[in-house]
């Protein structure tokens, strides 16, 4: 309350400063300042009238005479420069209430666009929306994947895996169902806390923000693919073999199968580096 009271009256001040034309310091010195000469010149104007009279007396003795004057007079100023704040300070209100009126009238508005454009979004998937621009090279990347490992072509077995923590588990369940839906490829996922040997294995050597993408050395496809998606997520090349201690996925360990197993860390919420 009182800062806002604060910035009400030193807004009422400046307004009323700027409409006299003056500053602060001029508006006293023309005001009161003034008055006081004034007074001042007065009680002067009467000493130099009456220094030739007979009975004379001394300036401070007229100064003393018109003391109640010049009281009254600088107390008259102040009260009306106190109404004329006062007037100044209502239309500061006034002015501050049509503006936030406006403000709100814009907000309304802008609000009731942006949920027509949310409710259009969730029905329709718009073509110069980002997000679509990004899914759609995605997707061409793992259809490429799919082709240089041979599962289009020569029907090859291949195997993308896709595990996160919950909290990355939204982006990555959406690449897992895109990656093995273009690419051709057997896909498994697992995002879901509940058995501790899994657990334990899909977040160990996990990086947070980062996507460690396992595969062998000489798996080339999973390189281009790593390179071609630096755009999308942050990615990590990891050559170590996978733990098959802990089954991930039915067949793990066949040595004719190509699998690359992306490890998210935690943090990752969206498409795009975080």
């Amino acid at each position: 309350m009182w800062p806002h009271l604060s910035n009400l009256l030193g807004a009422s001040w400046r307004n009323l400063v700027r409409a006299t034309g003056t500053t602060t310091l001029g508006f006293f010195v023309w005001t009161l300042c003034v008055t006081v000469v004034v007074w001042m010149a007065g009680i002067a104007a009467n000493w130099f009238r009456c220094r030739h009279y007979t009975q004379k007396k001394h300036f401070r003795e007229y100064r003393n005479e018109a003391l109640l004057t010049g009281l009254l007079s600088v107390i008259f100023v102040g009260v009306l420069v106190f109404i004329v704040y006062c007037i100044f300070t209502g239309s500061t209100i006034y002015d501050d209430h049509m503006s936030m009126a406006d403000q709100l009238r814009k907000l309304e508005a802008d609000n009731n666009k942006l949920s027509s454009e949310l409710a259009r979004r969730k029905e329709f998937i718009l073509a110069d929306d980002p997000a679509w621009g990004a899914m759609k090279h995605i997707a061409h990347e793992f259809g490429v994947y799919g082709f240089e490992v041979g599962a289009k072509k020569q029907g090859k077995p291949c195997t993308i895996l896709i595990t996160a923590p919950p909290d990355s588990a939204s982006i990555a369940s959406a690449l897992h169902s895109l990656a093995g839906a273009v690419s051709g490829c057997r896909d498994f996922g697992h995002w879901e806390e509940g058995n501790p040997d899994i657990d334990e294995v899909i977040t160990k050597g996990a990086i947070s923000g980062v996507v460690i993408l396992h595969a062998d050395r000489e798996n080339r496809a999973a390189n281009n693919l790593a390179i071609n998606l630096q755009g999308e997520f942050i990615f990590k090349r990891s050559y170590k073999p996978m733990d098959t201690k802990v089954p991930l996925y039915p067949g793990q360990g066949d040595p004719n199968d190509t699998v690359i197993w992306l490890q998210f860390g935690s943090g990752i919420t969206r498409i795009g580096h975080n």
